[in-house]
């Protein structure tokens, strides 16, 4: 899997890029990156997009599910919103292992939905310090 974890704003929303296949392995570095992305912020909550839709080959959900459950995630998550599941798969999996750890979790097709919504949602971002250098077209 090649992936790209990179700040959109700085300290306030995370773009996670994946593409190719996810392995254990690649799932837990990714976690630790984001992880250490936001223990970084001095803010209460940190949002994270995470664009799927370049994945070809979703884990084995109990392998996922264990991975997980081992890494955890942090305290300070905000909301977790998944964007351009083309796969109906990985949008039921991803949905469900992220309820199952009680994350707030959302999908959409598009950015523009999902910044709508993160609007919505945290009135403090500042979307006046967006870095749209970091994202995968």
């Amino acid at each position: 899997m090649s992936h790209i974890i990179k700040w959109y704003i700085q300290d306030e929303v995370i773009y996670h890029y994946m593409a190719g296949e996810i392995t254990a392995d690649e799932l837990r570095e990714s976690v630790s990156q984001l992880k250490q992305l936001i223990d970084s912020s001095p803010r209460p909550l940190v949002h994270i997009i995470a664009d799927q839709g370049d994945l070809t080959q979703a884990m084995n959900f109990k392998e996922a599910l264990d991975t997980l459950r081992e890494t955890g995630f942090p305290q300070k998550m905000g909301w977790a919103i998944l964007l351009r599941e083309n796969s109906i798969l990985f949008k039921m999996g991803s949905a469900l292992a992220l309820s199952l750890f009680k994350m707030r979790t959302r999908s959409f097709s598009t950015l523009g939905e999902a910044e709508e919504f993160l609007k919505k949602m945290d009135s403090t971002i500042n979307w006046d310090n967006v870095d749209k250098s970091v994202l995968v077209e």
